[in-house]
């Protein structure tokens, strides 16, 4: 399973690109 890891310390394990998405415009705003 894919875990995916931000910048800010958070991670998303096997995210959908659209949570992805989401995730990056949160820490992009």
């Amino acid at each position: 399973m894919p875990t995916l890891r931000f910048e800010d310390g958070s991670a998303l394990t096997n995210p959908s690109i659209v949570q992805v998405k989401a995730h990056l415009a949160e820490l992009a705003a």
